[in-house]
């Protein structure tokens, strides 16, 4: 360090026996049931002398290692560049995630499974979710344009909270598409099969759409104009009416009536029988566009002595 200051010549290069320990303590270190790779430590003894390896690898990048013990160092896929090797694993390692689970949101907590064989053993027990959280509140700026390319190219998502958010909305135009409405059960989930995209998979659709009405207050104007977009009903009263009368609709054209029996539940857990014994007892608090909605279904005020409600 003196002599740099003072800008006198300064040789990096590592005598040919140390080069060649490195090599054996490669070669004993090296673990092919683990991984193929070779990584020593940024500092390492020889012979009770302290050797730098990040000192040998920067010889080695400047053409001043034996080129034997380059090609001995290279049949055991010693690492050169430490940090480029840790990137590359970690990009790999969300490359076979995006293909496994259909994005990047990887779970904090998501470790790579071992004895899995859809992971290169040298991936097992990665704390992959951690390496993404710190590449996003890193973000852009501390890494690479190469790093930064490589990573966009998988389709990462630097701001996590937008694209959750985003694939819900695509699950809600999917639901609605499929369903005709946006009328979301909330014990709904994405089911893991077609016609769903794999990325949609596992979406908590129903517990996204009842959080989306309980924090309507708090919604930007873009994620307002999103829900209205699709037609989503963020007023709960209405939303619970506009559900019963659904219900109450299907109701008429399996069964030719809507005198529901007061026990009658749908398939998908509506109570809609209990829905029209309160409107009965409630008709003087409906408004006049309600009761005349149910007359027009007709609705029966009151109740036929022959009809069971229980």
């Amino acid at each position: 360090m003196l002599r740099r200051l003072l800008g006198r010549p300064f040789s990096s290069r590592i005598s040919l026996p140390k080069q060649w320990a490195i090599v054996d303590l490669a070669q004993r270190l090296h673990d092919p049931a683990t991984s193929k790779y070779t990584i020593l430590p940024s500092k390492t003894t020889l012979e009770h002398t302290s050797v730098s390896i990040s000192a040998f690898r920067d010889c080695f990048h400047k053409g001043q290692l034996d080129p034997c013990v380059v090609a001995a160092l290279d049949s055991l896929h010693f690492v050169w560049d430490a940090r480029a090797h840790a990137f590359n694993q970690k990009r790999l390692a969300l490359e076979i995630y995006q293909r496994e689970y259909g994005h990047t949101i990887v779970p904090i907590n998501y470790i790579v499974p071992a004895n899995d064989p859809a992971w290169p053993k040298e991936l097992w027990h990665l704390r992959l979710g951690k390496a993404v959280d710190n590449f996003r509140s890193r973000g852009i700026s501390s890494l690479s344009s190469a790093h930064v390319d490589a990573l966009d190219a998988l389709g990462f998502v630097w701001n996590a909270q937008d694209d959750t958010w985003q694939r819900n909305v695509d699950a809600l135009t999917r639901f609605k598409a499929l369903f005709g409405h946006t009328r979301v059960p909330e014990a709904f989930v994405v089911p893991s099969d077609e016609p769903w995209p794999k990325q949609l998979h596992g979406f908590r659709l129903g517990v996204f759409v009842h959080a989306v009405r309980a924090r309507q207050d708090r919604l930007s104007t873009d994620r307002k104009e999103d829900m209205d977009d699709l037609g989503l009903q963020l007023n709960t009263r209405e939303v619970g009416w506009q559900t019963f009368v659904a219900a109450l609709k299907v109701f008429r054209r399996e069964h030719h009536h809507v005198c529901v029996p007061k026990s009658y539940v749908t398939a998908d857990g509506l109570k809609l029988g209990v829905f029209v014994r309160n409107a009965r007892h409630r008709v003087k608090s409906l408004t006049p566009a309600r009761k005349e909605t149910l007359d027009a279904l007709g609705f029966k005020w009151t109740l036929p002595t022959t009809v069971v409600t229980e």
